[in-house]
């Protein structure tokens, strides 16, 4: 009976002792999971902005009590960090704002496609490491066309244009882009396209229209109407241009001393 007695005392502290530990390791599984979730970093995920227009990146901390900030950050994800702060050395101007504790802003400016991409706001306190990204997409750029003619040739160009475009040309309603010959696009360092077109054999006196048209986004942005010169005018400036014929000022004497001529 003792024995018995005895057996059954030690079942019960062996199943109380693991009772006690397992309650131990729910508990230490319970504040892991707690220290996980006690912080976390809020960003707008994705954001379509305007050619050339300023935005703020916002960067806020998520927390029950506010962490002390070794170290928080902004970082483009072709680049160096955009700006580094902490709780000593708090950065504030025309690059980034800090509210300790509870936010960093990057202030970004004329917006441009050299700037798209993936935005990373980094945190190191004494709460642990977090991060979250964000993303910039640009939407179209352009400018106002412009045209110039040269003999029997019209040229077309838009500057600052983004994504990549082709121009297209009409007379009249009738498509000649097939007629045109595209130059190759330059892109400038703020990762903008320079686009130009020229038609060759333009009618003279006729009306042409030329248009960007963006082939990733299937979108015409703008158009530029023009009026040929005159043929008499093409003629006469195709003769200046190449040096070819007579010009006025070698016609002149011929046309003086015959006119002597006719009225002896």
């Amino acid at each position: 009976m003792t024995r018995f007695v005895t057996e059954k005392r030690r079942m019960s502290e062996t199943g109380a002792g693991s009772l006690f530990a397992c309650i131990i390791l729910l508990c230490a599984s319970s504040i892991a999971q707690t220290a996980e979730t006690l912080m976390k970093l809020e960003v707008r995920e994705l954001l379509t902005v305007p050619c050339n227009q300023d935005i703020d990146l916002d960067c806020n901390i998520i927390s029950f009590r506010e962490p002390v900030v070794n170290s928080m950050s902004w970082q483009h994800h072709v680049a160096k960090p955009r700006c580094i702060v902490n709780d000593t050395k708090p950065a504030d101007g025309p690059q980034c704002t800090y509210t300790k504790g509870k936010q960093l802003v990057l202030h970004l400016h004329s917006v441009t496609p050299a700037m798209e991409g993936e935005y990373t706001c980094k945190i190191l306190s004494n709460q642990g490491i977090k991060s979250a990204t964000s993303i910039i997409k640009l939407e179209e750029c352009y400018s106002q066309g412009s045209w110039s003619s040269s003999g029997t040739e019209l040229t077309c160009w838009f500057p600052g244009v983004y994504p990549e475009g082709t121009i297209h040309w009409f007379s009249e309603g009738r498509n000649v882009t097939e007629d045109a010959v595209m130059a190759i696009s330059r892109v400038d360092r703020k990762g903008l396209f320079n686009v130009s077109s020229t038609l060759h054999d333009a009618r003279s006196g006729g009306l042409y229209t030329c248009t960007l048209w963006i082939p990733s986004t299937g979108r015409t942005l703008g158009e530029v109407h023009m009026e040929k010169i005159q043929a008499a005018e093409i003629s006469w400036n195709t003769q200046l241009a190449s040096g070819g014929g007579v010009g006025l000022g070698q016609q002149l004497p011929s046309i003086l001393l015959l006119v002597s001529i006719l009225m002896v």
